[in-house]
């Protein structure tokens, strides 16, 4: 349910859309600190309800992020200063992604980009945009000079 608000939109739901989208990805099991690889400390979280995911992303529909990812499971995280910009990017999917392209929809600083693993990085020009295409395992930032 929604209505309109002076320049903007308000949606009210019934129940906690976050905790809904969340509640499949976590198994119901005691949560420990062990060091082992079968431990919730290590467990990354990848199974997300898709229903409630379209209703989150649904309020922003309308706006233009800086930056998305071809993953949607992709956190990209943009930083900006004066000397560079740096994506800062999480892998939630719990395994790798081949051909990652990461979009830049703002003018960033790209004379020099370059993975912070070393891995091999393709940028591409589309109208506006860039596109940065690599291979993702676990995490990596993207650096713009």
């Amino acid at each position: 349910m929604g209505r309109d608000a002076g320049k903007g939109r308000v949606r009210v739901c019934g129940f906690l859309p976050g905790l809904t989208y969340f509640r499949p990805a976590i198994p119901r099991r005691p949560v420990d600190r062990g060091t082992t690889d079968d431990s919730m400390t290590h467990f990354v979280p990848a199974q997300f309800d898709a229903t409630a995911a379209r209703l989150v992303g649904s309020i922003a529909e309308d706006i233009v992020r800086p930056v998305t990812c071809s993953q949607p499971l992709v956190e990209a995280s943009l930083i900006e200063s004066p000397a560079a910009s740096i994506i800062v990017l999480t892998n939630w999917s719990g395994r790798p992604v081949r051909d990652c392209a990461v979009t830049a929809h703002i003018p960033l600083p790209a004379r020099n980009a370059t993975l912070a693993s070393g891995a091999r990085l393709t940028v591409g020009k589309d109208d506006h945009r860039t596109i940065f295409t690599f291979d993702l395992d676990v995490a990596d930032v993207l650096i713009l000079r």
